[in-house]
């Protein structure tokens, strides 16, 4: 309860905003016990003026079971959003989650022109083959019943379709525009997603913390709360992540680990 007190002691107006308090459960099947990995459930004091995560198998078997704190669920969810808000979709923090993406993206552009330059060049070199190829029957030099010939003939044609489906495929890529992932298109979904988080719709903020949180884990003296890197991947460049289906795919993390008793120290390994 101490952790809980010093907790309660930090809070903030500008963190923790009334809407957080008059939603709906904003970490539903997401938050967890890091001690014992139970699951949190909510619960009410004071008359039922307060509600507090609290880990449920110490709420069934008492507090020897486990050492979970209780918190206040506004206090929890403002420290999840607050994280969320500034050290994921903060714009800068964001381009350096997703720089492999950005890098990949980038160079997948570069190696396509690279590529399509060498098939046009390519495409040239056997389609002048093949006429001089065409010319040397014209001219009488060779016959297409020579075996030896018509097999050249036909690898210098096939050549030639195979270079000219190859040109179509990088094309059709390249021209695809919404495929290139832009550090301009990181900062526009950063400000999105956190304009959602803190909106005045509950049930939208709850959407995006449930499609971008996996978990959140409250230990005796920090919160981890953790989430799919390939999730945002996805999500970037979307008009409405949230609302679009997406399915999570819980396989590369990004984490935030929060000290309850200082949560100004932050680390985020990806």
């Amino acid at each position: 309860m101490e952790a809980v007190a010093t907790l309660r002691s930090s809070r903030r107006p500008t963190v923790t905003p009334p809407r957080v308090v008059n939603g709906p459960t904003l970490l539903t099947r997401v938050a967890r016990c890091g001690i014992c990995g139970a699951g949190l459930t909510i619960r009410t004091g004071k008359g039922g003026r307060y509600s507090y995560y609290s880990c449920n198998a110490k709420v069934n078997a008492g507090a020897e079971r486990c050492g979970c704190p209780h918190i206040r669920e506004e206090r929890l969810d403002s420290v999840v959003l607050a994280a969320l808000h500034g050290q994921i979709f903060e714009p800068a923090r964001l381009r350096l989650l997703l720089s492999e993406m950005l890098e990949a993206s980038a160079e997948a552009d570069e190696r396509r022109a690279r590529d399509l330059t060498q098939a046009r060049l390519q495409k040239t070199q056997a389609e002048t083959r093949l006429r001089n190829l065409y010319e040397l029957v014209a001219d009488g030099h060779a016959s297409l019943k020579d075996p030896t010939f018509t097999t050249m003939l036909a690898e210098t044609n096939g050549r030639v379709a195979s270079l000219t489906a190859t040109i179509d495929t990088l094309e059709r890529q390249i021209g695809k525009r919404t495929t290139r992932v832009t550090p301009e298109m990181v900062d526009s979904f950063a400000t999105l997603v956190r304009g959602r988080l803190h909106g005045e719709d509950p049930a939208v903020r709850k959407a995006y913390v449930a499609l971008f949180v996996s978990e959140v884990a409250i230990g005796q003296e920090k919160i981890r709360i953790s989430g799919s890197t390939r999730m945002i991947e996805r999500a970037v460049g979307k008009t409405e992540p949230g609302l679009m289906g997406m399915v999570p795919i819980f396989d590369r993390k990004w984490c935030a680990t929060q000290s309850i008793a200082n949560r100004s120290r932050a680390a985020f390994p990806v």
